[in-house]
């Protein structure tokens, strides 16, 4: 009998042990470069749970910040949420995406920002003929 209740105790700390981990969350950016006025696609990835409420993300001086959506995990194992956003650079130099928090049940999970390069858009000879045959 102890054996048995000693099993059943085990396989259900490895069920509940997905929910029992503590919850991280990561800002992640697709793209390597980025531009003035060029969209790219960023993503916050909470671990630790399927569900939690987005993380609000503010426009500021150097970003326009659209949030897209967000997807569970696709795998059963898999415990997860990601929340995908758009931004379009402002200003160019070192621009900051902001960091935030993120609750997950009583846990507010921190979010840390993320600081990208912009460059200015490149000045080709034909725009400068552009330029110049408007004149």
């Amino acid at each position: 009998m102890a054996l048995l209740r000693s099993i059943l105790l085990g396989l259900l700390t490895l069920a509940l042990a997905p929910q029992l981990a503590a919850a991280s969350a990561a800002l992640r950016v697709r793209d390597t470069s980025f531009f003035i006025g060029r969209p790219f696609s960023f993503y916050i990835q909470v671990e630790g749970t399927r569900q939690a409420p987005q993380p609000e993300l503010l426009d500021s001086e150097q970003l326009k910040i659209r949030y897209l959506g967000s997807v569970p995990a696709s795998r059963a194992n898999d415990n997860s949420v990601t929340f995908t956003y758009e931004a379009v650079p402002i200003v160019s130099g070192k621009v900051t995406i902001p960091g935030g928090f993120v609750s997950v049940g009583e846990q507010e999970i921190p979010v840390a920002l993320r600081e990208i390069e912009v460059a200015a858009p490149m000045i080709t000879e034909e725009m400068n003929l552009l330029v110049e045959l408007s004149h």
